[in-house]
């Protein structure tokens, strides 16, 4: 299970990655040459620049661990999670620190 997961891992990685590149090379050459006025484009990318990081580098450390047994990968998987959902959802923080902290 270990490799074909890692290899789905991999395959994915490599993709998010590469557009990754393409959009971040978009939006700084975008910032040095203006050619992009549209607003709503910008705001897209400056989305994409955001969560698009996060999903490779959760991607990545999810490739990481999928080898290095199932405690490893569920952990990961988990702080991966956390972290989308903090991102998608701050006032869930709140939440889930209130819980932890039992005020």
């Amino acid at each position: 299970m270990g490799s074909t997961l890692k290899k789905f891992f991999s395959i994915l990685g490599g993709i998010m990655a590469f557009l990754t590149i393409i959009a971040l090379a978009i939006i700084f050459i975008n910032a040095q040459w203006t050619f992009i006025h549209n607003e709503v484009v910008l705001q897209v990318l400056a989305y994409v620049k955001t969560y698009a990081l996060i999903a490779t580098v959760g991607i990545t450390a999810l490739e990481f661990s999928a080898d290095k047994g199932i405690v490893v990968f569920v952990v990961t998987a988990l702080l991966v999670a956390l972290v989308v959902i903090f991102s998608f959802l701050p006032n869930v923080k709140d939440v889930i620190i209130g819980w932890v902290i039992k005020k």
